[in-house]
């Protein structure tokens, strides 16, 4: 049960990072 708990909270964290990573990249290209 812990460990299930652990992956599911690595999961929201990887789709959060993601998220944020696709909106930095879209900015960065904004600029060029």
């Amino acid at each position: 049960m812990q460990s299930q708990r652990v992956n599911i909270l690595t999961l929201n964290t990887e789709r959060t990072l993601k998220i944020y990573q696709d909106k930095i990249f879209e900015k960065y290209i904004g600029y060029k």
